[in-house]
């Protein structure tokens, strides 16, 4: 079985990964009259740094650009780091020695 920390931890990347391109598909939406469908592609195409597109990312305004420049920052650093990131650190005050007798001579 799975455990229950990891299918947490991927539900979470899960649900930012969508908040991530609804966000960004309401601010292209606002800024671009291309078709949604279009949209869609280019930022998930960015966010997954795949190099593909629907020939849009050239006819953006400035702020579109900007959007899907940091889409495709984002997507190289990986969901998984920016949640780790910032992801409170708990410090305990236990520190654990490992055992062993390693071979002298």
């Amino acid at each position: 079985p799975v455990p229950r920390r990891a299918l947490s931890e991927a539900n979470g990347l899960v649900v930012v990964g969508i908040v991530i391109v609804y966000g960004a598909l309401n601010m292209l939406s606002i800024s671009e009259t291309a078709p949604l469908d279009v949209i869609l592609f280019e930022i998930v195409s960015a966010l997954g740094t795949v190099g593909l597109s629907a020939g849009l990312t050239g006819e953006l305004s400035g702020f579109g650009k900007v959007a899907v420049i940091v889409l495709m920052f984002l997507g190289r650093l990986g969901l998984l780091t920016l949640v780790v990131a910032f992801r409170p650190h708990v410090v305990s005050g236990a520190v654990r020695y490992p055992d062993g007798n390693p071979p002298v001579g």
